[in-house]
C-alpha cells in the first residue's frame, strides 16, 4: 500500500497570502480493491486548497 502519496506544498502568492495544497495520487488497482472490501474510500481527498493572510 506504499504506492498511494499523499503531498503538501506551501507558496506565499503575489498578495502576500500564504497557500497550501495538498494532493493525494490515485490508488493502484490492488490497493482499491483492498478499499473497497474494508469500505475505505479510494482516495481520502482530491485536491485542498487553503489561502490564509500571512501576519507581520
Amino acid at each position: 500500500m506504499s504506492t498511494q502519496k499523499a503531498v503538501t506544498s506551501e507558496a506565499v502568492n503575489a498578495m502576500g497570502e500564504k497557500v497550501e495544497m495538498r494532493i493525494c495520487s490515485t490508488p493502484t488497482e490492488q490497493a482499491a480493491d483492498i478499499y473497497s472490501m474494508l469500505n475505505y474510500k479510494k482516495m481520502p481527498f482530491r485536491k485542498i486548497k487553503v489561502c490564509r493572510t500571512q501576519s507581520p
